[in-house]
């Protein structure tokens, strides 16, 4: 089975914020999305977009994270993950 393009999208961010150390499981990367613990199972499962609240709660948190958890040589990942969501967030709230 392929992997719809919402559900590619958000895999990609969780394994980038697992690889960054930031989740141990999907449970953590929900609640650093700023949702319950189901909501990126349930997500990926309707290959629902991520909500705009979301991204930005996700937004907020890598860089907060880049700034004070995370080693150097990692910090500009996060920070970097972090522009894209931010700018993903903007373009969507320009666009209606």
């Amino acid at each position: 089975m392929m992997m719809k393009k919402n559900t590619l999208f958000l895999q990609s961010l969780y394994d980038n914020c697992k690889s960054l150390g930031l989740v141990d499981n999907q449970y953590e990367f929900s609640e650093l999305c700023g949702r319950k613990t189901t909501w990126f199972s349930a997500s990926k499962s309707r290959d629902l977009p991520i909500s705009r609240t979301a991204a930005l709660s996700l937004s907020i948190k890598l860089k907060e994270r880049a700034n004070t958890e995370l080693p150097r040589r990692l910090q500009p990942s996060a920070r970097q993950m972090s522009g894209m969501l931010m700018d993903m967030v903007v373009k969507q709230t320009l666009a209606q």
